[in-house]
């Protein structure tokens, strides 16, 4: 699956959550977006991407498409080493 990202929504509480519970900033979330990417579709409207940040961390995301553009991160965490794995298998 292929996105084109115009921009990403952001929930002050998931950004929150994910920061703290996770580890992850809004920055290196976005950053995986435009890396090696997987994306794979889950349930009703919801997407979870396996990317790559720039400094190489593994980070599992799920999120909405909002339109045709727009990205609505809900969670994100690094990977698990399966996760990792199945990352880059090509």
């Amino acid at each position: 699956m292929r996105i084109t990202i115009s921009e990403f929504e952001w929930d002050n509480d998931n950004e929150s959550k994910i920061s703290g519970k996770h580890r992850v900033i809004r920055d290196q979330v976005e950053e995986a977006f435009f890396g090696k990417v997987k994306v794979v579709k889950t349930y009703g409207d919801r997407y979870k991407l396996y990317g790559i940040t720039e400094s190489g961390q593994y980070l599992t995301i799920i999120f909405m498409l909002k339109g045709k553009k727009r990205i609505r991160v809900i969670s994100a965490r690094p990977s698990t080493k399966k996760e990792k794995q199945f990352c880059r298998k090509k």
